[in-house]
């Protein structure tokens, strides 16, 4: 199941399809890096996140077919998702999955849906602090740096730059 999960995830994940795109690294190098910082990101960081995921959001117990139900829902909607070409997030999908289980097996009482609530607030609230701080950024970005360049080669540098910048983030975002 968890190759499965890993093709699923895999086959949707973008975030470092810019740094192989862009020719910042290849495609050996990218993949290593993906998973070192995915690896590590899921030893340090997945412990609080699987707290609330598997103890918080439901009423019922996590039996080893409840949490197998919900990695094949997840790994099914993924895959066709991905199929389709559907930009959708792992996150999602596996909350889905789990508030789906919590109705069937325990009813509306079988999910704590403050919590979801709760989530549900981040989730909007998320794209509009990345647009923001988007925003913010190219703001700074264009006022101290791009609109100083002259000539392709000050550009073409620049960018070349620019994609080591973008790389550091991507490894956070994968660390994440």
């Amino acid at each position: 199941m968890t190759i499965i999960i890993a093709f699923a995830i895999g086959a949707n994940d973008e975030t470092f399809s810019v740094v192989w795109g862009s020719k910042t690294l290849n495609m050996k190098q990218t993949l290593i890096i993906a998973t070192i910082f995915a690896i590590l990101g899921a030893i340090i960081l997945g412990a609080a996140v699987s707290k609330t995921v598997g103890q918080k959001m439901l009423y019922i117990e996590l039996s080893t077919a409840v949490v197998l139900t919900i990695l094949i829902s997840t790994a099914i909607w993924l895959i066709l998702a991905s199929a389709f070409g559907l930009p959708i997030s792992t996150t999602h999908a596996t909350i889905g999955a789990i508030i789906g289980i919590g109705m069937f097996i325990g009813g509306g009482t079988g999910v704590n849906w403050p919590i979801i609530a709760e989530m549900a607030v981040w989730w909007m609230l998320s794209p509009i602090i990345g647009f923001v701080a988007t925003y913010i950024a190219y703001k700074i970005i264009h006022k101290y740096h791009i609109s100083k360049l002259n000539g392709f080669e000050e550009y073409e540098r620049s960018e070349k730059n620019y994609s080591y910048v973008l790389l550091i983030f991507i490894c956070i975002t994968a660390f994440s």
